[in-house]
């Protein structure tokens, strides 16, 4: 999506799972989107070149397991839904590992309902110093932005 808003931009998409890569691959050919694919585990193994980090990491909190919507609930691996007690054990991983890159000047995350206050105190220990929430269209903050 941000490469069709912005193809100014040189685009690196990621995945843990190889095939959510493919079905990523192939929606961009299907869109004529230039996108450069990575296998990775957050950030393991990816080439320190990148200035921004935007990220849709699981966020849902593993006791909420059970108050998910069925479409979701059945349609969506675990994988990409479940992320500790609190559901930001994965994203609490990402943001420790940005203080080695200093490149890397703007981090976005979209967050679950309630989860924005906490994603901001841990962006701003990750070295970034102005954090601000942004609200979806249901006034929830979905997403932390993050600039150094």
């Amino acid at each position: 999506a941000l490469k069709d808003e912005r193809p100014d931009l040189s685009i690196a998409g990621s995945d843990v799972s190889e095939v959510a890569l493919q079905l990523a691959r192939s929606n961009a050919v299907r869109l004529g989107l230039d996108v450069r694919w990575l296998h990775a585990d957050l950030l393991e193994g990816v080439p320190d070149e990148f200035d921004a980090l935007l990220a849709n990491l699981p966020y849902v909190a593993e006791p909420e397991r059970a108050e998910l919507a069925p479409e979701i609930a059945r349609h969506e691996p675990p994988g990409a839904l479940f992320a500790g007690s609190d559901g930001l054990s994965r994203i609490r991983r990402l943001l420790a590992s940005l203080p080695e890159r200093p490149r890397v000047r703007t981090v976005a995350l979209e967050v679950g309902a309630g989860q924005a206050p906490a994603v901001g105190e841990l962006i701003r220990a990750a070295g970034f110093g102005s954090v601000a929430a942004e609200r979806d269209l249901a006034g929830i903050e979905r997403v932390v932005v993050g600039q150094r």
